[in-house]
């Protein structure tokens, strides 16, 4: 992947606690590495009770866009600090899920999947952010974090919404 498909102003740590792991384990599914014991030993230590379920979660996302998308969805490798745009996306709605925004987490995933969200879906993201909530692993969107070259979002623009579905 060019750099250039990189938001290089925005790393993971800038986007909480939540948002590494959360990444780490959608990358290593995207590319069927999730098994491995690194994986699930690392989300055994930050969400001790909920690891299983929620890397289930986020193995049923990735797969979910992987089967159902109508376009590529641009992933940087596991281990890799900065995000993609695609990946922005995918934080963003996970991050709306934590605090219950489910029209902007669905807008997202429609955005993602480039057609509309199975209710499904939308549901399966909720649970991944809730999981990450309720060990005070916060997902910051990247919506919301200025950059030093130009914002994600223009100051001030209206929050992302689905107005309708095609």
């Amino acid at each position: 992947m060019h750099s250039d498909a990189f938001i290089q102003d925005i790393t993971l740590v800038d986007l909480g606690g939540g948002a590494g792991i959360c990444i780490w384990g959608f990358r290593a599914s995207a590319q069927g590495k999730s098994n491995c014991a690194c994986v699930e030993k690392g989300f055994q230590r930050s969400l001790g009770d909920d690891a299983t379920a929620t890397l289930n979660a986020i193995r049923t996302f990735a797969a979910a866009l992987g089967q159902c998308g109508r376009r590529k969805v641009g992933l940087a490798t596991p281990g890799h600090v900065h995000i993609t745009r695609d990946e922005a996306s995918i934080l963003a709605a996970v991050s709306a899920a934590q605090v219950d925004d489910m029209d902007a987490a669905g807008a997202h995933l429609a955005w993602l999947l480039a057609g509309p969200t199975p209710e499904v879906l939308l549901a399966t993201v909720r649970d991944i952010g809730k999981a990450f909530a309720r060990h005070d692993m916060m997902v910051v969107s990247p919506d919301y974090i200025q950059t030093k070259s130009k914002p994600l979002r223009p100051k001030g623009a209206p929050k992302l919404s689905l107005v309708a579905t095609a």
